[in-house]
Parts: C-alpha cells; sequence; structure tokens
C-alpha cells in the first residue's frame, strides 16, 4: 500500500516518490519492476502504475531492457537536469520557420550555449493541440523530477501555468512584462523613448512616423508605443494620429495597398521608427522604391534588429534587444529552481541596445 501522500501531487507522483525511496533505501526486494507488480504489491489501478513507472523511468530509477523487462537502476549517480523548450506542433512553421521568428531562434541558440556551460540537457517538448488540459499535465508530470519547462510564447504555456504552480513544477515564460508569473522580458519603453528623444533633436523634428503590426498597440508593442509617446511629450510634441501607421508585414497580399499608405505616410514624416524587424524591412524597401536616401531624405530605426540590417544598409539605426542575455537567464533560472526549489516571483526585464549607424 501507498505509505504517505503528498495532498499537493497526483497519486502516480507520490507512488513513484515512495517507489523511488524505497530503491534508494535498498528496501525494493525485486531486480525487476512491472506494472502488474505495482498494482499488487501497492494495491492501484493499472492506470496509476503505469504512470507511476514512467515517472520512474523518466528519473532515471528504472530502464528498460530488452529480454529482461524494466530492471531497477540501483546506486544512480544524479541526473543531469533537463530544460523543456514548449512548443505547439500546429503553429511549428510561423514559431520557428517563419520571418517572425528571427528571434526565437536567436534565443534558442543562446539557451543551447548556456546550457552547454552549466551541464544541462536542452530539449523541446511539443504539445498537441487536442490533448485535454488534463492531458497536458499528466505528461509534463510524468516525465519527473529535475525538469523545467520554458516557453518562448506566452500562449504555449498560458492554459497549464494554474497547474505548474499548484505542482510547484519549475516553468519560465518568455513574453513582454505583465502579469502574475515567472517571466522574462525586455525592457522597451525607456529604450524606445531614448530612441525618439534622439530622432526627434538630431534631426530637428517633430514628425516621427511609428509603423507597427497590424495586431495592434498592445502586447509586446505596447512597451514600444508608450516610449514613443513619452519622447513626444517630453518635447513638448502633440501626438499626430495621421502619424500611427498599422501594415501587415506578415501578410504579403495585404502588403500592396501598405505600401501606398506608407508611401504617403513617408511624405508627411522626417524619420520613420518601425515598431519591430519586420516592419522595418517593409519600410526599409518602401524608401528604396521612392529612392529616397537614408539617413540624408529620411533616416530609418528598427526596433528589433534583423541580421539582414546589417548586412543590406549601414546607415540603419536599430534598438536591438538583447536575445542572448534573455536566453542565458531562461536557463540559469530554470536550473536553479530545479536546483534550489519552486519559485513563483520571478520578474525579469532585459536592457535592450541602442544602436546608431547614421552619419546625421
Amino acid at each position: 500500500m501507498i505509505e504517505k501522500t503528498n495532498p499537493t501531487k497526483r497519486l502516480f507522483s507520490n507512488l513513484a516518490d515512495q517507489i523511488r525511496n524505497e530503491i534508494i533505501s535498498n528496501r525494493f526486494d525485486s531486480e525487476t519492476i512491472s506494472e502488474k507488480l505495482i498494482m499488487e504489491k501497492y494495491g492501484v489501478a493499472r492506470n496509476t502504475a503505469m504512470k507511476s513507472l514512467i515517472v520512474l523511468e523518466g528519473m532515471g530509477w528504472v530502464v528498460r531492457c530488452p529480454g529482461k523487462g524494466t530492471t531497477i537502476v540501483k546506486n544512480k549517480k544524479a541526473l543531469k537536469n533537463t530544460i523543456n523548450i514548449m512548443m505547439k506542433i500546429n503553429t511549428i512553421g510561423d514559431d520557428l520557420f517563419h520571418q517572425r521568428s528571427w528571434t526565437a531562434s536567436k534565443i534558442i541558440n543562446a539557451m543551447g550555449n548556456e546550457a552547454r556551460n552549466l551541464h544541462v540537457n536542452l530539449r523541446i517538448l511539443f504539445l498537441h493541440q487536442d490533448d485535454t488540459l488534463e492531458e497536458k499535465v499528466d505528461s509534463i508530470l510524468a516525465m519527473g523530477a529535475n525538469q523545467a519547462f520554458v516557453a518562448l510564447y506566452e500562449n504555449h504555456m498560458d492554459e497549464i501555468i494554474p497547474s505548474l504552480v499548484s505542482q510547484k513544477v519549475p516553468y519560465i515564460v518568455r513574453t513582454y512584462p505583465h502579469g502574475e508569473f515567472n517571466q522574462i522580458g525586455v525592457e522597451s519603453c525607456q529604450i524606445t523613448q531614448k530612441a525618439v528623444n534622439y530622432l526627434i533633436n538630431t534631426y530637428c523634428t517633430k514628425d516621427i512616423l511609428f509603423v507597427y503590426p497590424n495586431e495592434g498597440l498592445g502586447h509586446h508593442i505596447k512597451g514600444r508605443f508608450d516610449g514613443y509617446c513619452q519622447a513626444l511629450k517630453k518635447n513638448n510634441i502633440e501626438l499626430n494620429k495621421n502619424l500611427l501607421l498599422p501594415i501587415h508585414p506578415y501578410h504579403p497580399k495585404m502588403l500592396a495597398q501598405d505600401r501606398t499608405q506608407l508611401e504617403s505616410a513617408i511624405k508627411q514624416a522626417s524619420v520613420i521608427f518601425a515598431a519591430n524587424g519586420a516592419c522595418g524591412l517593409v519600410a526599409y524597401e518602401t524608401l528604396k522604391a521612392m529612392k529616397l536616401k537614408m539617413p540624408d531624405d529620411r533616416s530609418l530605426l528598427v526596433y528589433d534588429d534583423f541580421d539582414e540590417f546589417d548586412k543590406i544598409d549601414p546607415t540603419i539605426s536599430a534598438i536591438r534587444s538583447n536575445y542572448e542575455e534573455i536566453g542565458k537567464l531562461l536557463i540559469q533560472k530554470s536550473n536553479e529552481m530545479i536546483n534550489k526549489g519552486f519559485r513563483n516571483d520571478l520578474r525579469i526585464q532585459v536592457n535592450g541596445q541602442l544602436m546608431l549607424r547614421d552619419t546625421a
């Protein structure tokens, strides 16, 4: 029978803990283990026995051997910690192979380097959209101890965060600053204010075009728009809504109309501030099509720099988010929680870097 249970854990997790403790203290009197043995010895249903066995295997306390069944691992050395990047199968194309996934690839690369430095495992965990919430949580719990979970996109983890918190499973989300959950994001308001203030004073202008994705001025664009507005206010400039232009950088079919509107807006402005890299590419291509030189005719400053900007034109200024630091912190803080215990008070903001490349 199961001796003691932790009310914050599921039954199969409690059972796995008990079997693990019996193995450690040499009280488990069999060299092999199976669902049937667990059912008979501890009086549990087959489903509970199966899940507890999966947990023990994930933690390295049992191993499946062809011809021998599942055997107990005694005198096991300490497990390597494993950090799982959570992804949705149905959006993997956009998340990793689309233009807007440039930031994710940078962060994953930095995570891989830091994981190697700290000698921890790093892997991607795919979530099935058709799984219920309970099935998703069960699959995570079944992976056992020495695990942490990272979401590079908040919508990959938002529905399971309450369950992770209640089960004290280490997790972190890469997102814009908001909410009461473990998160690492970019400080975007102050750095944008600094950039726009530079543009105002360098080019002696009040007309700064703010180009942003059509999804709106909320979420990750909010801090950038707030910084833009604060810079205008600091310089006693009234917000001109005619200089706020949403475009569709991820929808090629709608870009033709966007470019017409962008050309008209550029004629009214002295400087263009692009709120993300994709908008920056559209603005750059439009300026080139209009045969306007940068920065002599118009200056372009882009938030979230693409590698392409380093190659295509050295006159484009940018705010570059410190993706290397974000990747390092995601690994470091996850690893700390595995080693030192769960916490739910991580609210980390990483400062960006203002890269002024123009010659004005």
